[in-house]
This record gives structure tokens, C-alpha cells and sequence, in this order.
């Protein structure tokens, strides 16, 4: 999660749950061009997640949302995390009338 969005948050004092799949800093690496002031970034593939701890989250977004919540995915899925991921969790967000980003 950002600093800039987390500070935003607890500035407004809204609860954030944040589900992390491993407590590892996240390895990427940064090239940059001076002459251009290109960046490049290259991230290094997570954990293999298995079936148990994705359907674990799945649980906790379930549980988690409360009237009035906004519930906000990002990121890259890792290894082992269905590609329809995010519409899993998107269909509990539309069954439960929750707002989605």
C-alpha cells in the first residue's frame, strides 16, 4: 500500500484491511536513463500461493465489508492465484452492494 494513499486514510480516519500473501519486502529493481529520465522497473515474481490461502482471502473480503465500504484490488496476481481472481472478489462486492476500484 502506498504511504501517500495510507496517510490519506488514517488522516480521515478510515479503517483499511490490507491482505498481504507473505510478509516479504517486495523486491523490484529500478533502471533509470539520466540523459532521458526514463525509468524502468522490473519486479521479481512472488510466492507460489496455493488454493487454501487464496480461497482465505476470498473469506476475508467476505467477512470484511461493511455497509458504506469501498473495497480498492490492485496489484499483480502471483503464482498459483486463478487469472479471474479479481472477479471473484468483484462478485462479492456486486452481491453484497459494496463499491468496487
Amino acid at each position: 500500500m502506498g504511504h501517500i494513499f495510507k496517510s490519506y486514510c488514517l488522516k480521515k480516519e478510515l479503517n483499511i484491511t490490507k491482505l498481504t500473501w507473505w510478509e516479504q519486502p517486495e523486491k523490484i529493481f529500478r533502471y533509470s536513463i539520466p540523459q532521458t529520465d526514463l525509468q524502468y522497473r522490473f519486479g521479481l515474481p512472488g510466492p507460489q500461493v496455493n488454493e487454501n490461502e487464496w480461497q482465505a482471502g476470498l473469506d476475508i473480503v467476505e467477512r470484511s465489508l461493511s455497509e458504506n465500504d469501498f473495497l480498492v484490488v490492485s496489484g499483480k496476481l502471483t503464482s498459483g492465484i486463478p487469472d479471474d481472481y479479481y472477479m471473484m472478489v468483484g462478485e462479492i462486492a456486486k452481491r453484497k452492494k459494496r463499491n468496487l476500484f
